[in-house]
C-alpha cells in the first residue's frame, strides 16, 4: 500500500465496501497492487472490486472498509473533507434507509452523506442496487428501479448537490456491481468523450421506449458493443442534469486554480491580473471542453467578516455537445 503519491484530481476513484476483516476498518487508504490489497483486506467484495478496476484501466484507487452500513455515516465528515472524482459504494445499495434518530426520518444511507457533505465538493457517488437477475421480467425490474429513484428524489434535501449523485441500475452479467465497471470507463475516457468500454451483456432488452426513470443502464445491440444510456444526474432538467455536460464542468472547476492571488493585498492591478487568467484558462479550453465562453463580469467585494475581498469571477461556457450555455462562477479571496 502506498503512503505518498500523486494522484490525478480528474481520475480518481474512492472505493467503500466490505473487506473480509476489520484491517484499515474506517481508513481511506490508497493501493495500486492487487496482491497487497489481497493480503491487506483477504478475499472479500472489496478486494474483488479493486481488482474489476484495475483490470479495467483505473489509474488510481483509493479503498475504504466498511464492514457495518454504519461505518458508511461515520466516514460522512471525512468524504466531505476530500474531493474524490468518483466514490462507489459496493456494499450499499441505493435502496437501503435507517431511521435517524436525530431528525426522526427514515432516510437512505447515501443521503445522509450526501447531505453531510453539501456543496463543499465535487464529488460524485455512483451508486446502484440489486442485480437484475433477481427479478421475475422486465416489467417488474424497471417499475423497482424507478420507485426507488422516485423515492430517494422526493426524499432529498435543498442541503443536497443533485449533481453528485448517480444512479446506475445493476444489469450487466459479468458484473456482481454494475457502478464498478462505470466508474473505471468513467475515468479512462477523457471528459470531451462519451464513456465506452468493453461491459459484456447486459440483461434485459432495454431501450429509450420503456418507461425509463431516472437512472442510466446497459443496453445491447446487435452491431456494436454495449453501452451505457440516460447518463443522468439528480439535478432538476438543465444542461447540468446530463453526466457528460457534468464532467466537463467538473474539470473545469478543478483545474481552475487562482492560488497565487490568495491572501495578497486586494489592488485593481490584481483584479485585473484574475480576469487576465480567467480569459487565458477559458480560452485555452476552446474546442477541448467547451466551444464558446464570455465573462460576465470580475468584481470585488469586501468581506466585513474576516475582513478581506473577495473577487467573483462570473462567466458563461457553452460545454461542447450541448446547445445551452451554463453559467459559472469562481470566487478568489484576497487580503
Amino acid at each position: 500500500m502506498a503512503n505518498h503519491v500523486n494522484v490525478n484530481k480528474h481520475t480518481n476513484i474512492l472505493l467503500m465496501g466490505k473487506g473480509g476483516n476489520n484491517n484499515s476498518r474506517k481508513r481511506i487508504v490508497y493501493a495500486d497492487k492487487y496482491k497487497e490489497v489481497l493480503k491487506e483486506y483477504g478475499d472479500s467484495e472489496l478486494t474483488s472490486a479493486f481488482k474489476t478496476l484495475k483490470d479495467l484501466g483505473a489509474p488510481y484507487v483509493f479503498l475504504c472498509n466498511c464492514r457495518e452500513n454504519y461505518d458508511y455515516l461515520d466516514m460522512a465528515e471525512t468524504l466531505r473533507a476530500n474531493d474524490f472524482t468518483y466514490i462507489v459504494p459496493i456494499s450499499l445499495n441505493m435502496s437501503e434507509e435507517f431511521d435517524d434518530p436525530k431528525t426522526e426520518r427514515r432516510i437512505s444511507y447515501i443521503e445522509y452523506m450526501l447531505e453531510k457533505i453539501g456543496r463543499v465538493n465535487n464529488s460524485v457517488f455512483l451508486v446502484t442496487d440489486k442485480h437484475a437477475s433477481l427479478y421475475e421480467d422486465i416489467d417488474a425490474f424497471i417499475s423497482d428501479m424507478n420507485s426507488i429513484a422516485t423515492n430517494f428524489s422526493n426524499k432529498i434535501e435543498p442541503v443536497v448537490n443533485r449533481e453528485n449523485i448517480i444512479f446506475v441500475v445493476n444489469n450487466l452479467y459479468s458484473y456482481e456491481r454494475s457502478n464498478v465497471p462505470l466508474a473505471a470507463s468513467l475515468v479512462v475516457t477523457p471528459p470531451n468523450k462519451y464513456p465506452t468500454m468493453d461491459f459484456g451483456e447486459a440483461y434485459f432488452l432495454l431501450d429509450q421506449f420503456e418507461n425509463i426513470g431516472n437512472w442510466c443502464y446497459f443496453q445491447n445491440h446487435t452491431v456494436r458493443s454495449t453501452t451505457v444510456e440516460n447518463m443522468l444526474n439528480f439535478m432538476p432538467i438543465c444542461p447540468t442534469k446530463i453526466v457528460f455536460v457534468s464532467r466537463l464542468l467538473k474539470v473545469m472547476q478543478r483545474q481552475m486554480n487562482f492560488n497565487e492571488f490568495i491572501g495578497k493585498q486586494y489592488t485593481e492591478y490584481r483584479r485585473q491580473g484574475v480576469e487576465d487568467k480567467l480569459e487565458a484558462y477559458l480560452e485555452a479550453l476552446v474546442n477541448e471542453l467547451i466551444y464558446q465562453y464570455n465573462i460576465l463580469s470580475v468584481k470585488a467585494y469586501r468581506n466585513p467578516e474576516p475582513m478581506t475581498v473577495d473577487i467573483e469571477n462570473m462567466f458563461e461556457v457553452w460545454p461542447i455537445n450541448c446547445l445551452e450555455k451554463v453559467t459559472m462562477s469562481k470566487t478568489v479571496e484576497v487580503a
